[in-house]
């Protein structure tokens, strides 16, 4: 008798359900069911398509782990039992899609800047990648290589606040599909540099002059620096308001004749990198302008016999000025080339006995803090004659003939 020994087919079981990884990753292990019986072993396969194209991967545990994936792959299980040396095949189990998204496009997002400490650089501008579920992940660093950190910024473009240091970007692309989130490799990498407010130094001492002189020379203290060093010199009527700059470019500089009380500050510019950084001001120095000084009047002319004492020379008008006011009266004995007269510093001043006609004047100095002078006063001319008496009428017809 012959037996012929029908072996039953295996049922195929189940192997999970679909999944969606970013290109280039390992999806998850697919986790088939066992199914009891002796001699159980299976057959892995995969498809491009999930149609046709079936081949053995190689798996034949109940499970199977993928490596990763760079395109949509589908996966099967067969289940095989060898029972009396026949091996017979189950159908195949339900087909899971491993669905693989593209890796996004990462774009660009400018060039490097540089900006002055404290300033806020100018919006990092990146190009817009096409595409559903498209958001971006703005990185900060502050070497460019280590330490980046999310900045917050999820738009295409950036706005960093105010720096204080350099400070490296980068955009990173995510687009989410299928419930997974696809990063792309970073951008370019845009450097802000940061340059530093350069001291503003020193500019001197404050001044008094006379109106219309020329004050000294403000010497400023250089500032040292990376980049071209410049400075900016300004003035001002009031030190407070109205700064304006008098087109002093170096570390000193030379104020022209003043009339009036003016302030002077200086700020230092260092150029580098394209950024012009200013420093703050430095100390303010005062040129203060006395006031103008008025020479007053000193009363009229004298004639006088020669020898005499003239009258006391008087002041119609006192002189004026800001300060402490005294006098310097001159003589001349022809009204053009004059001598200071010693000792004569009142508002009037008596000369002594003249033997020959004589000119005066006199000058008013007012000081505070400098002396000014005033221009020259009207001129008095003290005139000598000759004032001898003839008596006897004998030596006056001698004379006469």
């Amino acid at each position: 008798m012959v037996t012929i020994t029908v072996n039953a087919i295996p049922a195929e079981g189940t192997i999970g359900s679909d999944q969606t990884i970013c290109n280039g990753a390992t999806p998850a292990t697919l986790t088939g069911n066992v199914i009891a019986g002796t001699g159980v072993t299976y057959r892995w396969e995969s498809s491009p398509n999930g149609i046709s194209g079936w081949a053995a991967t190689g798996g034949t545990g109940n499970n199977y782990s993928p490596g990763t994936l760079t395109a949509t792959t589908y996966y099967r299980r067969i289940t095989r039992i060898t029972s009396g040396g026949v091996t017979c095949e189950s159908v195949p189990t339900n087909v899971v899609t491993i669905t693989v998204n593209a890796i996004p496009a990462e774009g660009s997002i400018g060039s490097s800047q540089t900006i002055c400490n404290g300033a806020t650089p100018a919006t990092l501008t990146g190009n817009v990648i096409a595409g559903t579920g498209v958001a971006y992940r703005w990185e900060s660093s502050a070497n460019g290589i280590s330490g980046w950190a999310a900045t917050g910024g999820t738009g295409n473009n950036y706005s960093p606040g105010a720096l204080t240091a350099t400070t490296y970007y980068r955009r990173i692309t995510r687009v989410t599909s299928g419930g997974v989130t696809c990063e792309s490799v970073p951008t370019n990498v845009v450097t802000i540099t940061v340059n530093a407010i350069p001291a503003e130094g020193t500019i001197g001492s404050s001044q008094t002059i006379c109106n219309g002189d020329t004050p000294a020379m403000l010497i400023g203290t250089a500032v040292l620096g990376t980049g071209t060093i410049t400075y900016r010199w300004e003035s001002s009527a009031n030190g407070t308001s109205g700064w304006a700059a008098t087109g002093g470019t170096g570390n000193n500089y030379s104020p022209g004749a003043l009339t009036e009380t003016t302030y002077y500050r200086r700020i230092t510019i260092i150029t580098s990198g394209g950024a012009t950084c200013e420093s703050v001001p430095t100390n303010v120095v005062t040129i203060t302008v006395n006031a103008l000084v008025t020479e007053g009047s000193i009363g009229s002319g004298q004639t006088i016999c020669h020898g005499a004492i003239p009258a006391l020379l008087t002041s119609t008008t006192a002189g004026a000025g800001t300060g402490t006011v005294t006098y310097r009266w001159e003589s001349s004995p022809n009204g053009s080339s004059w001598t200071t007269v010693s000792g004569a510093t009142g508002a009037t001043y008596q000369p002594a006995a003249l033997y020959e006609t004589t000119y005066y004047r006199r000058i008013t100095i007012a000081t505070s803090g400098v002396s000014c002078e005033s221009p020259a006063s009207n001129t008095v001319t003290v005139t000598i004659k000759n004032c001898n008496l003839i008596t006897n009428p004998m030596i006056y017809q001698r004379v006469s003939n």
